[in-house]
């Protein structure tokens, strides 16, 4: 199945300039005994698409490796009129009036969208998907408006889960025109998202008592605000060090000092620390058990050759495509030489894998 999505994917990137390729996913979570209903469906679907349809160019069915109770429909279409014309379809409407039936509902709304600092804003997204989030570092991926001007979706980090509101927060900022659609989403318009996605920070990794050093740069501090309120929860103790370009660009300050002795660093100056986030780790000799960070690929560097012999966790930030393994574009090397995909075997990793 895998070599056939990868085909698939390899024939969308190869097509005409003139046309521009359209990718969909679907994510579900099969209901429990409706295994075989959903398998009977999905199959009816693809074989009618297939069989029937123009600018189809690949159709495929599969469930995660990990969790075979979660499943993904992948298409992939010529352009986004195919894709249109595929929707107005009756194996399309037939596909979507029996699908609530068999597995759990997806239907996710946005609750707010605020700035919080340059060009950094914060969006608290309501579904049910929420009830599958509980490792901090996963991140979910969002389709921008109908896909048709942005064909990728766009992986962001969760900051923040609260299932008993069936609630995610997430921050992002704004670096082109798919982030900049997402600041213009209103309170209570509906998303199209996939997630959790990826294998997140190993909370389990400490004991009560211990101390955990948390080290954040720019848009790479959301993902451990959750983990800070994990271990929080646990008895653990946590040291916080965030690092910024500028004063104007910091955010969660308040946030983290709540939960425990929290530094700042600008590189410019302007606010807390000058320097780096290693800088204020020399500076005041943090002591620690281990490290959990996540930020810009130099950053994640310096941290762990800062001192080699402490173990620690750090989060990838990679351009992502699909978002559950199948195109292998945001693949790291592993120092054993092997190959690793990000999105799926990451985004989080032990500093022992990878040869950075």
């Amino acid at each position: 199945m895998l070599k056939k999505i990868l085909l698939a994917l390899g024939i969308l990137i190869s097509v005409s300039m003139y046309a521009v390729p359209t990718l969909n996913v679907y994510d579900f979570e099969v209901k429990k005994d409706k295994e075989a209903s959903y398998k009977t469906v999905t199959e009816d679907y693809v074989n009618k698409t297939m069989g029937t349809e123009q600018g189809v160019l690949g159709l495929f069915a599969t469930t995660d490796e990990r969790d075979k109770t979660i499943s993904f429909v992948i298409e992939i279409y010529n352009d986004y009129l195919a894709f249109s014309n595929h929707t107005k379809n009756q194996a399309s409407k037939d596909f979507k009036a029996v699908i609530p039936q068999i597995v759990e509902g997806n239907l996710n709304s946005t609750e707010i969208d605020v700035q919080i600092a340059k060009d950094t804003y914060k969006m608290k997204i309501k579904g049910n998907f929420v009830k599958e989030c509980r490792t901090p570092g996963q991140f979910v991926n969002i389709r921008i408006g109908d896909g048709r001007e942005h064909v990728l979706r766009r992986p962001i980090s969760i900051s923040e889960i609260d299932r008993g509101e069936n609630l995610v927060t997430i921050i992002y900022r704004i670096v082109g025109e798919g982030t900049k659609f997402m600041a213009n989403i209103k309170k209570g318009n509906e998303i199209d998202i996939m997630g959790p996605l990826g294998r997140g920070y190993d909370v389990l990794s400490l004991k009560k008592g211990q101390t955990a050093l948390l080290v954040g740069g720019g848009i790479g501090v959301p993902p451990l605000y959750e983990l800070a309120k994990q271990f929080n929860q646990r008895g653990i103790k946590t040291i916080t060090i965030l690092g910024f370009n500028s004063k104007d660009e910091v955010f969660y300050e308040d946030e983290f000092v709540q939960l425990g002795k929290t530094y700042i660093a600008t590189a410019d100056g302007s606010y807390g620390e000058k320097g780096f986030v290693t800088d204020v780790i020399k500076k005041y000799a943090v002591d620690y058990h281990k490290y959990f960070s996540c930020g810009p690929f130099a950053m994640l560097k310096a941290l762990t050759q800062m001192d080699e012999e402490k173990m620690g966790y750090i989060s990838l930030e990679e351009r992502m495509a699909c978002g559950v393994g199948a195109c292998y574009a945001c693949v790291c090397e592993k120092k054993d030489g092997t190959i690793s995909r990000v999105c799926y075997d990451g985004p989080v990793y032990d500093t022992r894998e990878l040869a950075l």
